[in-house]
């Protein structure tokens, strides 16, 4: 779609500037429709009359949300007022909602026209434009406003964003000096400007055109540290930049700087000690580096960065002795031992060891926050559950006491798995909800967590701990969303269809609904509805799936597959699979579809050939294997059907339908069940487990296409 998901960001910026404010655009400063002073209208009264009343109603509507009847009242107001630019900007947004950005833009324009000096009416103008990808529209407002006022950084900053999207790099380079001259405050020019020359640097595979462009980094980073002293990324990209320039202990002089403008930050040293991996050859590196160290004994903190490059380099001894000559080194600072701990622990997998060596130093340091969070980690994956929910209550106890509100998401969101686990549902969904108000992608993060189960009776759990949520964030839609997806796992249909029903309400009261119910919503939801034999409820959701994304072929495959298990509309369930395997043609399940199809239409021969196929491409599906035998077997050749009847339950032992034929041929089921169990041991083994590397924090935003991120047990500090 055209305008797609980068339209429905920018017209939630554009709503957020209108409800707030920003800093380069005003809020509207329409907000009684009592007051005298609204706005300057005409001089003629009825027309003031008429437009005050216009927008009163506007804004009843918007309360009601009606937005309809809103963006004709506020339309009928600015026709009365057009010289008044909040309310053309009223229109637009409503315009934008309803994704008619083509008309949005003419209102702008329009205002634009009327106002050529307004630099609120420019912006405005130039963000609707960028909501309809208008590029070349943009770039050129953004220069007008240059123009109108050439010492404010922002309209720079917008242009160069713009320019560097379009690949405009040495434009962006040329605007953003020009602009150093001007402006008030270059600082953000400046930092946008060493960016991307470091960015030229890196590119560029001529050594010296490299050096060149990474001094002039250099050169503006400087200037922006003597604006900006304190600043802890100026120094961090300083030290950088230095390191790759092979200045090393210039680099480390930086170094130093940020950990002692943050020194309880475990995350800033792992960053600092990894940068030196940037020089290339870690041989090299580790050597340099532990020269300095007995050459320069006041760098203590070298040893930190060679624990951090030797277990890079996969050396876990030499790893562990220098986090231990850290910790003799700095004996306050628990850093080194969290290292040692998360090494013991992941490396090499020796939890008890973490547990001994963190409880020795919390003797010394009993109220150490980070000591106590990473031992409530540990503890959580030797699957000690209250020890873990101890440390966990004891460091947030202390964080609450020291004034530290709130502890980050991860820390909640960890809390939540740990007292999930533990069988405390109503503390899990606490925890979870506090994360979740810090960083809704926790949400998928969790629902991925609960997939990951291999037992039924956790994912109950997990569903418990989500229906809790959801009466603790009742607006929440997402919430109800997941409930649905893990219910429809569970084969809970009728719970899952009442979770997707709150969610679809919920989501109607909101503007952007458009932009939250799509295509896969309604898919799972129509599945869902069918697996309840709710077939004609299913078909009007599958038909919604497909108005929103005509090529979602997995929509149209399970149509026609509702259609051929049903027997009816076999001629257009056959035109819905072959459009999917137009598509994709080596589907095995819609090939399946197309042999189904064929069956129930008793074209056997032609199902035999479809469902072989298909059998070919997924040998272990139990269905596919059912389909194949019922085909076998209504040719006369049921020696054939047999064997593909008793693969598929074996693959399937709930499958009663298979039970059944397997039965009425004085079938043994106990040996299939036993093979069943066997195998189901088998493929346990082989799931993939949860990844202990990555974190929650790297999470997309509800909605995402992408899979859920994996759950973090152990933090990756």
């Amino acid at each position: 779609m055209r305008y797609g998901v980068f339209g429905q960001f920018l017209v939630a910026i554009l709503l957020g500037m209108a409800a707030g404010g920003c800093r380069s655009v005003p809020p509207p400063v329409i907000e009684n429709p009592e007051s005298a002073f609204l706005f300057p209208l005409s001089d003629g009264g009825a027309a003031r009359a008429e437009s005050l009343a216009f927008y009163a109603q506007g804004l009843r509507d918007e309360r009601r949300r009606d937005y309809e009847s809103a963006l004709t009242n506020f339309q009928s107001a600015a026709r009365r007022a057009p010289e008044n630019e909040e309310l053309a900007l009223r229109v637009a947004l409503l315009l934008l909602q309803q994704r008619r950005v083509d008309e949005a833009v003419q209102v702008m324009e329009a205002a634009y026209s009327r106002r050529p000096r307004s630099e609120k009416t420019l912006r405005w103008t130039a963000l609707v434009n960028r909501a309809a990808d208008r590029m070349d529209r943009v770039e050129a407002l953004y220069r007008e406003l240059i123009k109108l006022d050439p010492t404010d950084p922002d309209a720079y900053l917008e242009l160069t964003a713009l320019l560097v999207q379009g690949g405009k790099n040495q434009e962006a380079i040329r605007l953003l000096e020009t602009g150093l001259d001007r402006v008030t405050e270059p600082l953000d020019l400046l930092r946008l400007l060493a960016g991307l020359h470091a960015e030229q640097a890196a590119a560029v595979s001529n050594t010296v055109e490299a050096t060149a462009a990474r001094e002039k980094a250099i050169e503006a980073l400087e200037r922006a540290r003597a604006l900006a002293p304190e600043d802890a990324s100026l120094l961090f990209q300083l030290g950088d930049l230095y390191l790759a320039d092979q200045q090393i202990e210039k680099a480390i002089e930086f170094f130093e700087a940020v950990e002692q403008n943050s020194p309880d930050s475990l995350a800033i040293r792992q960053k600092l000690a990894i940068s030196f991996l940037k020089l290339g050859d870690s041989d090299k590196t580790i050597e340099a580096l532990e020269n300095l160290s007995r050459l320069t004994p006041g760098h203590p903190r070298l040893f930190f960065y060679l624990g951090e490059l030797y277990r890079e380099k996969g050396d876990i001894e030499k790893a562990l002795l220098n986090f231990s000559l850290a910790e003799k080194a700095f004996p306050d600072d628990p850093t080194p031992l969290l290292r040692k701990a998360l090494i013991l622990t992941e490396d090499l997998k020796q939890p008890e060891a973490a547990a001994t060596a963190l409880l020795e130093g919390l003797k010394n340091r009993p109220d150490n926050v980070h000591l106590l969070e990473m031992l409530a980690y540990v503890y959580y994956d030797m699957k000690d559950y209250p020890k873990a929910l101890e440390y966990f209550q004891r460091r947030h106890d202390r964080a609450k006491k020291d004034g530290e509100e709130p502890v980050s998401p991860l820390f909640y969101f960890n809390f939540a798995l740990a007292s999930e686990a533990a069988g405390r549902p109503d503390d899990a969904a606490q925890h979870l909800h506090r994360a979740l108000n810090q960083n809704p992608a926790y949400l998928e993060a969790y629902l991925h967590h609960a997939f990951l189960q291999t037992e039924e009776e956790p994912i109950r759990l997990s569903i418990r701990v989500l229906e809790k949520v959801g009466r603790l964030q009742s607006d929440e839609p997402n919430v109800y969303y997941y409930l649905a997806l893990l219910n429809s796992y569970l084969k809970s249909y009728p719970a899952a269809l009442d979770a997707f029903e709150k969610a679809e309400r919920l989501v109607d009261d909101s503007p952007f609904k458009n932009g939250l119910l799509d295509a896969k919503f309604f898919f799972w939801y129509g599945a869902a509805a069918e697996r309840n034999g709710e077939f004609e409820r299913a078909e009007k959701l599958l038909g919604r799936c497909l108005e929103l994304d005509p090529n979602h072929m997995e929509a149209y495959n399970y149509l026609a597959y509702m259609w051929a298990e049903q027997g009816v509309q076999l001629d257009r369930a056959l035109e819905y699979v072959q459009k999917a395997l137009a598509a994709n043609p080596s589907s095995a399940a819609f090939i399946d579809t197309l042999g189904w199809i064929y069956y129930m239409g008793g074209s056997y021969p032609q199902a035999l050939e479809q469902l072989h196929k298909a059998a070919d491409l997924m040998p272990d599906d139990p269905t596919i294997l059912d389909h194949l035998g019922d085909a076998l077997f209504k040719l006369g050749d049921e020696t054939q059907a047999l064997p593909h009847w008793k693969r598929s339950f074996v693959l399937d032992p709930e499958n009663k339908d298979v039970e059944k034929k397997l039965r009425r041929f004085n079938v043994d089921l106990a040996p299939l069940r036993k093979e069943a169990k066997a195998l189901k041991k088998e493929r346990e083994a082989l799931e993939p487990q949860e990844d202990p590397d990555a974190s929650p924090e790297e999470a997309e935003p509800a909605g995402s296409e992408d899979p859920p991120p994996a759950v973090q047990k152990i933090p990756k500090t």
